[in-house]
C-alpha cells in the first residue's frame, strides 16, 4: 500500500481520528441537533393536532349555531303562521258578527217598516171611510148612507189587497 502512497500508520491514525471525531460530533453536535429537531417536530405535530381540534370544535360550534338559527327560523315561521291563522280566524269571526249584526238590524228595520205599514193601513182604514163620506156628502149635497158606503169601502179595500 505504500506504493500507492498510503501509509498504514497514517491510515490507522486517520481512522482513529475519524472515529473519535465521529464520536465527539455525535455526542456534542448531532444528538443535540437531532433532539432539537425531534422536539421541534413533536411541537409542530402537537400544534397541528391542537389546530385540528380547534377546527373540529369550531365546526361543531358552527353546526350548533346553524342548527339553532334554523330552529329559530322554523319557530319564527311557525309563530308567524300561527299569528296569521289567528288573525284570519279573528277576521272571520268579526265578519260573521258584523253580518249577524247587519242581519239583525235589517230584520229589525223590516219589522219596523212592517209595523209602520200596518199602522198606516190601520190609520188609513180608520180615516178612509170618513174621507169617503165627507166627499160623498159634498158630491151629493147631503147626508150619505153610511152602511151602504161601509160595504163599498170594504169591498174596494179587499180588491186592492188591503185587509
Amino acid at each position: 500500500m505504500e506504493a500507492l502512497g498510503v501509509s498504514i500508520p497514517g491510515l490507522i491514525v486517520s481512522l482513529i481520528t475519524f472515529v473519535v471525531l465521529w464520536f465527539l460530533l455525535n455526542q456534542v453536535l448531532y444528538k443535540p441537533v437531532f433532539r432539537m429537531f425531534d422536539r421541534r417536530d413533536h411541537a409542530i405535530q402537537e400544534a397541528v393536532r391542537k389546530a385540528n381540534e380547534v377546527r373540529e370544535q369550531s365546526q361543531a360550534g358552527e353546526q350548533q349555531v346553524r342548527k339553532k338559527l334554523e330552529d329559530a327560523r322554523t319557530q319564527a315561521q311557525a309563530s308567524i303562521d300561527q299569528a296569521l291563522r289567528e288573525a284570519s280566524q279573528t277576521r272571520d269571526r268579526e265578519i260573521d258578527a258584523a253580518r249577524k249584526n247587519a242581519d239583525q238590524i235589517l230584520a229589525q228595520a223590516k219589522a219596523d217598516v212592517q209595523a209602520q205599514k200596518q199602522q198606516a193601513i190601520a190609520e188609513l182604514r180608520r180615516l178612509f171611510p170618513e174621507l169617503v163620506y165627507a166627499a160623498a156628502e159634498k158630491v151629493l149635497n147631503g147626508p150619505a148612507n153610511r152602511q151602504a158606503g161601509q160595504k163599498a169601502i170594504d169591498d174596494t179595500l179587499a180588491r186592492v189587497g188591503m185587509p
